[in-house]
């Protein structure tokens, strides 16, 4: 009997929890990200800066984004194209962020599927993009540049092909 108050109690408290987070969210003018954000470790972005991505996400895709997952980490994984594109490769929708040694944080996003010998692969949807948390901006992907939006290939890691002005 007390374990099955205990579990009706955490899920009240739980609720409660989700309710608040979704009216913050709405208060600040960001869609609510469900699980993504308290899954999230902020160690590498911030919460805010999460936040921003995803709602960008979203309104350029017009789907929710429902799950969050780390699939290779640099320090964990090894720093070497191998080891990412024994990670990534096949996948799409992926949210790839750097820290360069002088402390800036960027990265991009892109829905195409990254495949190691797959050389330019086009967005016709334009919602691929680059942020930088550094400088608190989002540069989303140009019409022009939609031919060539990544860079596919087994000698480098994550390579937004004609983006590469942005990320110095």
């Amino acid at each position: 009997m007390k374990s099955s108050i205990f579990n009706v109690k955490n899920q009240k408290i739980a609720k409660s929890v989700t309710l608040l987070q979704q009216s913050f969210a709405q208060q600040i003018n960001l869609k609510y990200c469900g699980q993504i954000c308290t899954i999230y470790d902020g160690k590498l972005i911030s919460y805010s800066q999460l936040q921003k991505i995803i709602n960008f996400i979203q309104s350029k895709s017009n789907k929710k984004v429902k799950n969050f997952t780390q699939i290779y980490l640099g320090s964990r994984d090894g720093l070497s194209a191998y080891a990412y594109w024994n990670k990534v490769n096949n996948k799409s929708d992926l949210i790839i962020i750097f820290k360069s040694k002088s402390g800036n944080i960027f990265g991009g996003f892109s829905p195409c599927k990254w495949q190691y010998y797959q050389g330019y692969v086009q967005d016709n949807t334009l919602s691929s993009f680059l942020f930088s948390q550094t400088h608190d901006q989002i540069y989303p992907l140009k019409e022009a540049n939609k031919a060539q939006a990544i860079y596919s290939n087994q000698s480098y890691g994550a390579y937004f092909w004609r983006w590469q002005r942005y990320m110095y």
